[in-house]
């Protein structure tokens, strides 16, 4: 038994290793622009189940990088690594989903694959679940739900989350209204590439007093400073 055991757990290393190095010459090819041989190297490994591959695959067909572009194999290859939880698969076969490019159009089914990748903290997955929840797509309406899937991406970064977070509090959807801390989203969103946050801060700074701007700004250092643990909600 230890023997056999031994010689299983030899063929799983070596397996694993050259899996890894399988997929490292297919990522040496995709950097260089070498897209063919990047498709041939992942296509094999994707063929034999490894998510990983699967979603490179999804991706070289939805851009057209190496084949011929075509979202229904992309959709096709990003199921196949999702239903394995691959997250980065699920989030963009919900977008698949949502925008009925190579797959049926379905906010549902949108919500659904958002919905796996956000629970495994992917965060543009996060702010998608909270636009439907805010919206009412595909999933009941519910402002409070949009705030708190919205609060996560922004916790990990996501500039249009941490706008959407400002809105939430500027109009008092899903949270109490609070120009100060709409104020301190906005800015951070603007920090971070935003750039419709700039404008908003803008606009909400013209209902707030001078003390209440500068509480906001010395809030804006503090998330983000503190990595964004420390933001005043």
């Amino acid at each position: 038994m230890r023997i056999l055991l031994s010689s299983v757990a030899i063929v799983c290393c070596v397996s694993g290793s050259a899996y890894a190095q399988d997929f490292q010459k297919g990522l040496v090819a995709y950097k260089t622009g070498d897209y063919v041989t990047a498709h041939q190297e992942w296509r094999a490994l994707a063929e034999q189940g490894k998510a990983a591959a699967q979603l490179h695959i999804g991706d070289m067909y939805r851009h057209g990088q190496g084949v011929p572009q075509d979202y229904e194999k992309a959709s096709s290859w990003y199921r196949k690594a999702a239903e394995q939880g691959n997250a980065d698969a699920q989030y963009n076969l919900g977008e698949r989903h949502y925008e009925g490019l190579g797959a049926v159009q379905s906010f549902r089914e949108a919500a659904i694959w958002y919905r796996k990748a956000a629970e495994q903290g992917h965060a543009e997955a996060q702010t998608g679940l909270a636009y439907m929840y805010k919206h009412g797509e595909g999933i009941p309406e519910d402002e409070k739900e949009a705030v708190h899937w919205y609060r996560k991406a922004a916790a990990q970064g996501n500039a249009y989350a941490q706008g959407s977070l400002g809105i939430m509090y500027a109009d008092g959807h899903g949270v109490a209204q609070n120009n100060v801390l709409a104020y301190m989203w906005f800015g951070i969103a603007f920090e971070n590439g935003w750039r419709t946050g700039g404008f908003l801060r803008t606009s909400i700074s013209r209902k707030m007093s001078q003390e209440a701007i500068k509480k906001a700004k010395a809030m804006v250092r503090g998330c983000m400073s503190g990595g964004y643990t420390n933001c005043g909600n």
